[in-house]
């Protein structure tokens, strides 16, 4: 999965607080599902409210992403999910096969500013 992450600008949402609003890119080959959040810490994050969205190749989404004002240093982020076509062996099994024995991660994290491998 390649993505890439940037700020687009602000929007203000129905409580009528303003976010800052991001666009996720899919710059690969094949779709994903994406869920945006909040990285806090290092492996510490927070995807409350945020519903999984599909994101196909060369396509764009806008998310707005609040970020915790109450922890310094967090910043926007997106859970990108490999999307694996039917077949006779359950997701499970294709995604320990894919982790273990072909070390591909069936689920990527992309960071403002950052590009996924």
């Amino acid at each position: 999965m390649r993505a890439s992450l940037s700020q687009r600008g602000y929007q203000t949402n129905a409580a009528g607080v303003v976010v800052p609003l991001f666009a996720i890119t899919n710059l690969g080959p094949q779709r994903f599902i994406v869920v945006a959040g909040t990285e806090k810490a290092k492996y510490s994050y927070d995807f409350t409210g945020s519903l999984p969205e599909v994101l196909e190749p060369g396509k764009e989404l806008l998310l707005p992403i609040p970020l915790a004002n109450s922890t310094p240093g967090s910043r926007a982020m997106v859970a990108c999910e490999k999307i694996y076509a039917d077949s006779f062996w359950p997701k499970n099994i294709r995604q320990y096969v894919d982790l273990h024995f072909l070390k591909i991660c069936p689920v990527d994290i992309v960071r403002a500013g950052e590009f996924t491998k």
